[in-house]
């Protein structure tokens, strides 16, 4: 079954970065605000896709049932596990607090998504 796992977040200019290696550690930081200013960095793993598949990714950041930004990737499935890693820069969103959702759809429509809450900031936390 297609599914997506929770979302990871960070930002590499406070020292959290992914790594791909046969532990699969991903480094994240637990607060949820994030400055504007600093791109945002995140990272997924999709499950169910067989070895090639193409599949798209929309990432979209909501403030309240408003979609802030929005950006669409055709990737390709790996097995058993297909591992994303994308930066998002924050600069065209006003501060204030935001769902970030990953919706994964298959060719044939079937889709699934991950959701998280952040809140955008302006200037040094």
């Amino acid at each position: 079954a297609l599914a997506v796992s929770d979302l990871v977040l960070g930002s590499r200019l406070k020292g959290v970065v992914w790594v791909p290696s046969l532990a699969d550690t991903a480094r994240f930081q637990a607060e949820t605000g994030f400055r504007r200013e600093e791109p945002l960095d995140l990272y997924y793993e999709v499950y169910g896709l067989a070895a090639a598949e193409e599949f798209r990714t929309e990432l979209t950041l909501h403030r309240g049932k408003k979609a802030a930004l929005t950006l669409g990737f055709v990737e390709h499935g790996a097995q058993p596990v297909t591992r994303s890693s994308r930066t998002v820069s924050l600069m065209s969103l006003k501060p204030g607090r935001y769902t970030l959702e990953v919706r994964v759809i298959r060719a044939n429509g079937e889709s699934v998504s991950a959701s998280r809450a952040i809140d955008v900031v302006s200037g040094k936390q």
